[in-house]
């Protein structure tokens, strides 16, 4: 699946797959994606100050989302966030989390269409 997020009048394609966890691990090895997804899930929505990890974790599922959909997208972390000025995590979370959720959900519903 993929979905264009306005950040700052810019649109940036985001794109998740079942691929997603892999390219995670290669940009960021010995981390796991879906833990550090769940990590996110359990912020969402949440008023109040962001832990500076679940900061990072953020910059690093959105770095990865982005270079899928658009390998020109730079490599690491700072310059794929210095494109940016500022913008609120309050509102690109939600729509990544929902790209996400929307591939997973799209998988299990092809497998049990296909009798499987």
């Amino acid at each position: 699946m993929e979905k264009e997020i306005n950040i700052e009048g810019k649109l940036v394609k985001f794109k998740a797959t079942g691929a997603t966890p892999i390219f995670y691990s290669q940009l960021f090895p010995g981390e796991d994606f879906l833990v550090n997804l769940q990590t996110l899930v359990k912020h969402a929505g949440k008023d109040g100050d962001i832990p500076p990890n679940v900061l990072e974790t953020f910059a690093k599922v959105a770095l990865v989302m982005a270079r899928q959909a658009d390998p020109s997208q730079p490599d690491n972390i700072i310059d794929f966030l210095d494109q940016f000025e500022m913008f609120s995590i309050y509102d690109i979370l939600p729509q990544i989390l929902e790209l996400w959720n929307l591939n997973t959900k799209g998988r299990s519903t092809r497998k049990k269409d296909s009798g499987q």
